[in-house]
């Protein structure tokens, strides 16, 4: 918890620290070490039950000569190199690791995200449904916060629906700046969420009108899974991770057009009378997991 209060240079600076040097000397006492991010120890790579998990290839692209993406990069290179296990967090990602022929000497399979303590957080819960919109996003690139607010003053705003913005941890500074771009929308309909526990994220989804997840590019939709665990229609983003998980809860859009209709759709239906899912990736991951633990080294 300390380490939050650094800056993100420092915190990234002891991340690699602990990967690259504490993690593969605790990995010489097991026989599997799991790097759940992305990334993983050059020095890990070597033990031959040293697993990566993929959450996307966002820091794959030539064009990103960040820091962290090289970090990245180069990691993965070596894991592959050694055709150690790999395993993608969703479908769409292993498509793309197949697509991009990335990891082939590797033992690839798909571990999702698991939704255990999450739905444990769930257990005893009920909240009655609010009037916001809940907005799952985030400062990064990828998630285009400010192409969504743009939407929301296009087709939600004029109708003042109140929207939530979860991800963000407090930070203000974007949808600050936007609002000072449109003094035509009302301040008071847009909030930002300030960090929250497990339960009070929960708390945000079963008191939501609908959740919202607006994204350009992901390895998986969490978010979307999560509104099913907590009974909430989703209206999302037309991209690979988000179609993988369509059902007749989630609404997919990929322009402005596309936005209006489904917000047309989600707002006619009755939305207190959805029961809550259990998430298909707790099977699937439960399964591959015990697979891969039982396969020899």
């Amino acid at each position: 918890m300390w380490a939050r209060r650094l800056p993100k240079g420092a915190q990234n600076v002891l991340f690699m620290l602990y990967e690259q040097f504490l993690m593969p000397v605790l990995a010489l006492f097991h026989s599997r070490a799991v790097y759940p991010y992305n990334t993983a120890s050059v020095l890990g790579s070597l033990h031959p039950g040293s697993l990566l998990i993929v959450h996307d290839f966002i820091p794959n692209r030539k064009g990103d000569k960040s820091k962290v993406a090289r970090y990245v990069r180069f990691t993965q290179c070596v894991h592959a190199a050694l055709g150690r296990d790999v395993a993608c967090v969703s479908t769409a990602t292993y498509r793309v690791a197949q697509k991009l022929k990335a990891f082939s000497k590797s033992r690839r399979m798909v571990l999702p995200n698991g939704f255990w303590t999450f739905r444990a957080a769930i257990k005893g819960l009920s909240f009655p449904q609010g009037d916001q919109v809940l907005l799952c996003t985030g400062v990064g690139q990828n998630k285009d916060l400010r192409g969504a607010l743009d939407l929301y003053a296009s087709f939600l705003a004029n109708r003042r629906i109140p929207v939530a913005l979860l991800g963000l941890a407090g930070d203000t500074a974007i949808t600050q700046r936007w609002l000072a771009e449109h003094p035509d929308i009302d301040p008071t309909l847009i909030r930002v969420l300030p960090r929250l526990t497990d339960r009070e994220v929960v708390e945000a989804y079963m008191r939501s009108r609908w959740v919202w997840v607006h994204s350009r590019n992901e390895g998986y939709g969490r978010s979307i899974a999560e509104a099913k665990c907590c009974a909430k229609y989703t209206i999302a983003t037309n991209i690979p991770p988000f179609r993988d998980q369509k059902d007749h809860t989630v609404q997919l859009y990929g322009d402005s057009q596309s936005f209006a209709q489904a917000v047309h759709v989600i707002e006619g239906i009755d939305r207190s009378a959805l029961p809550p899912q259990e998430p298909a990736e707790d099977k699937l991951l439960a399964r591959n997991l015990r697979q891969w633990l039982k396969a020899g080294l």
